[in-house]
């Protein structure tokens, strides 16, 4: 449910702009919010810009008036990660048949989830490298620019949210520098197990929706098992490239993500929950069946 990779310089773009790759812009869903006591500590309140982004990954200010970290080598410098965030599939077939209502409150739901997952992140793993060669650690305040989008690229209803954590922070001594990453890396299983936990709660309390624990996540109890196989069929081009590879690695898993990638179309959301209405209908999935569920 939680993915953890290295952002590249340039690719700041990709949470912008539709094209091949990027696909945030132009779509409904929000172009991004701040997030942390690092963002609020630069002023960064409301909507991420794309100059403040772009900004504070080459090591300057928010409005790049200052330099924030001296003679950074932009080829070597890796500006953030990303923390990928995303709701079991049953709970995206939800939000991709149930009314607007219901919809809203699955949204606050998943964004309570992503800022519990945060702050487990910020209170555990925000340390600043200082010294030569990085060696020494210090608590600092953390940057997140949060995207939340609701489909997948191969157009599934796919509820998650990319939590780009720049790879900046001010000290204590008011200079700055790099994070100690290992420790985020380290975190990955915790902050995605306190992401499944708050999402889980705050949907048996908004919706009243029944939890079913399945292994080490969770489903919602009444989504047909059929339907979310309609429903991932990005997770199915993933498990078809590693096909063969017996116990494949999660490298070998992000891999083929990367491989498997296809070029991100636009669709309209109201086009996309028509047409995924359409689909569930075979199913007995429909707006009705998920009323049912709420009465449980």
């Amino acid at each position: 449910m939680q993915t953890i990779g290295m952002v590249s310089m340039g690719q700041e773009a990709y949470y912008f702009t539709l094209g091949p790759e990027q696909y945030y812009l132009n779509g409904t869903n929000p172009i991004g919010h701040w997030f942390g006591l690092g963002a609020r500590q630069e002023g960064l309140f409301g909507p991420v810009e794309p100059d403040q982004l772009r900004n504070l990954f080459r090591g300057l200010s928010p409005d790049g008036t200052r330099t924030l970290i001296k003679d950074v080598d932009l080829d070597k410098r890796r500006p953030a990660l990303d923390l990928t965030l995303s709701a079991p599939k049953s709970v995206s077939a939800i939000y991709a048949v149930c009314d607007e209502p219901m919809r809203e409150a699955i949204r606050h739901a998943h964004q309570s989830a992503v800022q519990k997952a945060l702050e487990i992140v910020q209170d555990y793993g925000g340390f600043g490298r200082r010294g030569k060669a990085g060696v020494r650690f210090e608590r600092v305040n953390l940057i997140f620019a949060c995207f939340d989008h609701d489909t997948s690229r191969a157009q599934d209803p796919q509820i998650h949210t990319h939590a780009v954590l720049l790879n900046i922070a001010q000290r204590a001594d008011g200079t700055y520098g790099a994070l100690a990453t290992r420790d985020i890396l380290r975190l990955k299983m915790c902050s995605g197990a306190a992401y499944r936990a708050e999402l889980a709660y705050q949907l048996e309390q908004r919706c009243n929706l029944q939890i079913e624990r399945v292994r080490d996540w969770f489903e919602v109890a009444g989504v047909p098992k059929e339907l979310l196989r309609e429903f991932s069929n990005r997770r199915q081009m993933i498990e078809k490239a590693v096909a063969g590879i017996e116990h494949a690695s999660a490298h070998a898993l992000a891999l083929a993500t990367l491989e498997t990638r296809p070029e991100k179309d636009y669709v309209s959301q109201p086009e996309l929950f028509k047409r995924w209405r359409e689909l569930a209908i075979p199913f007995n999935f429909t707006p009705e069946n998920v009323s049912s569920l709420c009465q449980r």
